[in-house]
């Protein structure tokens, strides 16, 4: 998941590695900003995590894809502010992510496009042999008609709850988002929990270890919009 922030000229950190790119889009760029360059990766707000332009992050996970010509990888956009698709596509075309970028295709035998159910999924393999191996997701302001390969998580996604405040006995495994009961083709499952702190009368959730995490997951059946997984 990657968090993206429309960010203002600030020292940046680099990301790299394929650790560490969990963070979100923030904004605040004008409209003579360069995209490519005023996209960072932060948490809540840059002046707390910056991992440094989006660019970066999307050139470390495309030499990895080189050398791993088997691989799929899946980012799922978390746009805090708001930023268009057609904002954050530079990134990706500069860093050369976007010609391994899968587009859905409408299921022509279908009366009803709304979902994306009704959308042709490829196999693995086909992805593979078609070197279409990235899917991206964007929570917020994604566009086919303009980015093809940027898809609106919510006609395609579902998840369970993500505000998990230590301490957690047990992960819950209701439906959170979209808030409706239409079904979709993928689940994202929320496990992990935060640490929350204040600074300011704000409320800052840091993620805690995957160890921590884990614990919770283990041992513990859940129950998965009322069917046993």
């Amino acid at each position: 998941m990657l968090d993206i922030v429309v960010n203002k000229p600030v020292a940046a950190k680099e990301s790299s590695s394929l650790q560490g790119i969990w963070n979100t889009i923030s904004s605040w760029f004008t409209p003579n900003e360069d995209p490519v360059a005023s996209i960072h990766l932060c948490h809540e707000s840059c002046l707390l995590i910056d991992k440094g332009p989006l660019i970066q992050t999307l050139i470390t996970i495309r030499e990895f894809m080189e050398a791993n010509p088997r691989e799929i990888i899946t980012l799922i956009i978390e746009n805090v502010n708001g930023v268009e698709a057609s904002r954050v596509a530079p990134s990706f075309e500069q860093s050369g992510l976007s010609s391994m970028a899968l587009t859905l295709q409408p299921d022509r035998f279908s009366d009803d496009l709304v979902h994306s159910n009704h959308y042709l999924w490829p196999t693995l393999q086909e992805m593979i042999d078609g070197n279409q191996r990235l899917v991206v997701f964007m929570d917020d302001k994604a566009d086919t008609s303009q980015v093809p390969y940027i898809l609106p998580e919510w006609d395609h996604v579902v998840e369970i709850p993500y505000a998990n405040i230590d301490p957690v006995e047990q992960f819950p495994c209701n439906q959170d988002r979209p808030h409706d009961s239409v079904p979709r083709d993928l689940v994202v499952m929320n496990h992990f929990t935060y640490h929350r702190s204040q600074i300011a009368g704000k409320n800052i959730d840091t993620p805690l270890s995957a160890e921590k995490n884990l614990s919770i997951s283990i041992g513990r059946p859940a129950r998965l919009f009322g069917s046993s997984r």
